[in-house]
Parts: structure tokens; sequence; C-alpha cells
């Protein structure tokens, strides 16, 4: 079927109704090694003086991107997200998938600290990227989504439940 294909299932849905993408479901740790690996200067750095500092603050971004993060998980159920930072302690958020078409992909809505938000969420191999929508640039002229890898259930600290 095409829902299959498309790695929906009836059976699991947000709170609205729309299939929820199995793949995305389960938990998933912040990878500091990833985002270092793929945090790059953007094209939006158009002279040698912009890129060249964009670069030295890429290099100290990249120094310290983990610190702190190790315990950072997200958890995907039919209707929310759940998170862990180790310094915020855990919340859950409603979600709503805005879009599935695309296989891998998922648009979704939601809050972060009474913020709507939207993501685009994408498995690249066994690991998770996301990405504002529209991007935002947490720092002029960086580009670093933020990735994370499958964990099981049993490595998976307890979260809002």
């Amino acid at each position: 079927s095409v829902q299959k294909s498309l790695g929906l299932l009836k059976a699991s849905s947000t709170a609205d109704g729309q299939p929820m993408a199995e793949w995305i479901q389960g938990t998933w740790a912040f990878d500091a090694a990833q985002v270092q690996s793929q945090a790059r200067v953007a094209d939006t750095a158009t002279t040698e003086e912009v890129r060249r500092a964009a670069e030295e603050v890429l290099n100290q971004i990249r120094a310290t991107i983990g610190k702190g993060s190790e315990s950072m998980r997200w958890r995907f159920t039919p209707t929310h997200i759940e998170t862990h930072h180790a310094p915020g302690g855990s919340r859950a958020d409603p979600y709503t998938i805005l879009d599935g078409s695309i296989p891998d992909q998922l648009r979704v809505r939601t809050n972060d600290e009474g913020r709507e938000k939207t993501m685009i969420l994408r498995r690249e191999g066994d690991r998770l990227r996301l990405e504002e929508d529209p991007p935002i640039a947490v720092v002029p002229h960086i580009e670093m989504p933020s990735y994370f890898r499958r964990v099981l259930e049993s490595e998976a600290p307890s979260t809002v439940r």
C-alpha cells in the first residue's frame, strides 16, 4: 500500500488522527560527534573576512558541543515528543504531523516552552536530523542541524510518562 511504502501506519496516529511514521517512534540520544562533523559555514558568508570570522566561531562551537548534552534524549510517542535534558529536566509536548509525504521525513508542529515551532525530522541512516522550519541560524553564517541516534529502550532514561 502507499501508506506502507511511506512508512506510515494507521494503527499509530497523532492526537488529531493523522498517521504516524513508524520509524520516528522510540528514543533518540543527542549525537554530538555527528553535529560537530556536519556543522559548517553557510553560503551566506560571502566575503573572506566573514568566512574567517564564522570559521573561528564554528571552531569554538565544535569544542563545546556535547559538554552537558550527553544525557539529552528525545522520545517520540504517537502523540507526544518527550524531551529529557539533564539541566532542564523532562517534559512532554503534543505534536501534529503537518506533512509525511516524503519517505524518511516528517514536518511537525509542536510547542517549545510555550512557543509554537515547526520542525523537519529526517531519518539519515540510523540517525535523526532535526531542523527548524524555516531554518534559523543560532549563530549568523553557521549551519548546524541537530543529530540524534537511535537508543534501545533499555538504554533510555525514564522520561515524562
